[in-house]
């Protein structure tokens, strides 16, 4: 990892993270991480800071290993101004609404669902 790229005239960067387990007995896995020069970082499902200020930030919200107050806590500690849900398919329509109100009320930051293949500015 410790990639850099541009990419439609911004600059990239990837970086290991480790993601955890789903229970108590597995090992915690490597994954990756994207950081983007607008402020925008994806660590896929690590709760691992960024290290630098994050404008935009993909946040897990809803996982078989998730407890909804891991990603609250991670809102907190990195204070991104816009948050977007990843990994929330696993949730009904009803479990994607308290878990939305209770990242967004909580963790501190504007939530913005993304539509499934729609363009979005951010």
């Amino acid at each position: 990892m410790g990639r850099s790229w541009t990419s439609a005239g911004s600059r990239c960067e990837s970086a290991g993270a480790t993601t955890r387990s789903s229970t108590p007995t597995s090992r915690w896995s490597p994954t990756s991480a994207t950081w983007w020069a607008g402020g925008c970082s994806i660590r896929g499902d690590a709760f691992t800071p960024p290290g630098r200020p994050v404008e935009v930030l993909a946040v897990p919200a809803g996982a078989p290993w998730l407890r909804v107050s891991e990603p609250i806590d991670y809102l907190r500690q990195v204070r991104p101004k816009v948050a977007v849900p990843v990994h929330e398919l696993v949730l009904s329509q009803a479990g994607k609404a308290i878990h939305y109100r209770q990242l967004e009320q909580l963790g501190g930051a504007t939530l913005r669902v993304l539509d499934d293949g729609a363009p979005v500015e951010l």
